[in-house]
């Protein structure tokens, strides 16, 4: 699969990717797709300098899909909720 992202404006930018199948506005929720740049494990930021091509791996995880559920084996460990990439959300009417 590629990607053409155009007119981004200049500055540091993280890449993630993920599925939301229970459209609450959350990407690589619990049981969600989910990738970043290189990979999850180790998000590092893109530097968009000037107008450049480029070409990207992103590594999918399933590892953070661990830290979502809720117990007691999961209390000592890092509680990932997902990545927010819109603040309002479709109503059916």
């Amino acid at each position: 699969m590629s990607l053409l992202i155009e007119k981004v404006v200049l500055g540091d930018y993280k890449l993630v990717v993920g599925s939301d199948m229970d459209n609450d506005g959350i990407i690589c929720g619990a049981g969600e797709a989910c990738g970043a740049f290189p990979t999850l494990n180790d998000e590092q930021e893109i530097l968009i300098t000037a107008d450049v091509e480029f070409s990207l791996d992103v590594s999918f995880d399933q590892s953070r899909f661990l830290r979502s559920g809720a117990g007691k084996e999961a209390s000592n460990q890092e509680r990932f909720e997902g990545y927010r990439y819109k603040d309002t959300f479709k109503v059916a009417r």
